[in-house]
């Protein structure tokens, strides 16, 4: 499939070293769901430990595969081989790899959890903490090692 680099490239000279029709520059928001659904695969390359990208559950609320790093909280929202295909971050060459992987064999993809199951999952959490009770303090916890 075609690629295309969306967005403000952060690196002026690497953005001027790129062919001009990869680039497409920013989207307005509402036209990110379209670009998504029509897409093989969103691909990421973050170089830092992101918690939750919204663009990741878009893609997923799109069907749109997701190939990420494993870092951060990636790997939470983009399990291996189901809502696409993880590398470790900074392998080129497993990058290049997962998206081969995405494009040979797309992977059916979960869509996120709704606002509800989300809420609920948060709730059991919490209910599991309470009934484990309070931690012990933390000179307690240091004395024990």
């Amino acid at each position: 499939p075609p690629l295309h680099i969306v967005g403000a490239p952060t690196d002026p000279a690497y953005a001027a070293s790129l062919p001009p029709e990869l680039l497409r520059g920013p989207l307005p928001p509402e036209a990110v769901a379209g670009l998504l659904a029509r897409a093989a695969a969103l691909v990421m390359g973050s170089t830092w430990p992101e918690n939750a990208p919204l663009i990741a559950l878009e893609a997923r609320a799109a069907g749109c595969p997701v190939v990420a790093p494993a870092i951060g909280g990636l790997p939470e929202l983009v399990r291996d081989g189901v809502d696409g295909a993880l590398y470790p971050p900074g392998d080129i060459a497993g990058l290049a790899e997962a998206m081969r992987r995405v494009v040979r064999a797309p992977p059916p993809v979960r869509p996120p959890p709704s606002f509800s199951e989300h809420l609920d999952r948060l709730e059991a959490i919490y209910r599991r903490l309470i009934e484990r009770g309070p931690a012990p303090p933390a000179r307690a916890r240091r004395e024990r090692r």
